[in-house]
């Protein structure tokens, strides 16, 4: 289903959220003052393994920003978030001491499994899904570990899962950084985040007001 502004809530709940809430922190900050620079912020997004089977590219962007339901668009939102740690965890933590990282939960029983299975499958499989997968409380875990590191403060754009890590996104993504950089702009703006953080009401669809509109 898709939301009032347009974008499907898979797409806002995965990337656009995270995007939009770390990066209007990021700029609070930046303007703060050292008192708070010399505070870091740690932050972990929450991917999966399912982003390698992600084809994102610039024509899936464009029509998920027309309201169209990309053909896998858990995946694609997924890799989503990597690829903008990836260009971004640098910059948001030189200008504003917020250190962005990544992890993987793992194979977490979740109640997702009820949007592919009938509820009575989901249930009588719950005997072997405790055996193939984390409780939630250890998905939970498995994410807050990498943030938990005194480490975590001092390096930026880690991708882990639960205490190994897995990728250096700064580097090993640097392949798709052409790929990030239109990822932020985009991001920029269908989350209209220049009039967000300047302060600038919103219309219900998320559209920034003029002062025409607003007189």
């Amino acid at each position: 289903p898709r939301t009032k502004y347009g974008l499907s809530e898979t797409w806002q709940t995965n990337f656009l959220s995270p995007f939009l809430i770390t990066e209007l922190i990021a700029k609070l900050r930046e303007n703060a003052g050292p008192g708070v620079l010399n505070c870091p912020l740690r932050v972990v997004q929450v991917s999966s393994g399912r982003e390698d089977e992600s084809n994102l590219d610039r024509d899936i962007l464009s029509s998920v920003l027309k309201g169209s339901v990309s053909p896998n668009e858990y995946a694609d939102s997924k890799r989503a978030l990597l690829l903008w740690t990836s260009v971004r965890a640098q910059s948001l933590a030189f200008k504003g001491s917020v250190f962005v990282h990544a992890a993987n939960p793992g194979r977490v029983d979740t109640r997702l499994g009820l949007y592919w299975v009938h509820p009575w499958a989901f249930w009588l499989s719950k005997p072997v899904r405790a055996l193939a997968y984390a409780t939630l409380s250890e998905g939970a875990l498995n994410v807050a570990a990498p943030g938990l590191h005194q480490q975590a403060a001092g390096k930026f754009g880690h991708y882990s899962g639960g205490e190994k890590m897995l990728e250096d996104l700064v580097i090993w993504r640097m392949p798709d950084k052409q790929l990030a950089v239109h990822l932020v702009r985009w991001a920029t703006s269908a989350t209209a985040l220049e009039a967000r953080s300047g302060g600038r009401p919103l219309s219900e669809t998320g559209r920034p007001l003029s002062l025409t509109d607003l007189a």
